[in-house]
């Protein structure tokens, strides 16, 4: 029983991440769409690789903060970072 915890745990923990870098993805997706380049135009821009740029936007690699924070600012938006209890709701946004 205990070994099937621990197993279900570290299955919890790399669907969590998975879920993480697919959010990362999609809005990196929608920032890059926006700014109208390509991802071969913000590595260039960048000195990253195309190939690179293009496994972070699929979610195939494991990028580094300061990779994210490199292609937000590339795209012109800020890279920010919310950690918060799940049971909790996020604030409303002002009308």
């Amino acid at each position: 029983m205990k070994k099937n915890k621990k197993l279900g745990a570290a299955a919890r923990r790399a669907y969590l991440e998975e879920l993480a870098l697919a959010r990362i993805s999609i809005r990196l997706g929608d920032a890059l769409r926006d700014s109208g380049r390509t991802q071969r135009e913000l590595a260039d821009e960048l000195g990253i690789s195309e190939a690179r740029v293009s496994q972070i936007f699929a979610v195939e690699g494991n990028p580094t903060v300061k990779t994210l924070v490199r292609i937000a600012d590339g795209l012109g938006c800020e890279f920010d970072v919310v950690i918060r209890r799940r049971s909790q709701e996020l604030p409303r946004a002002p009308k």
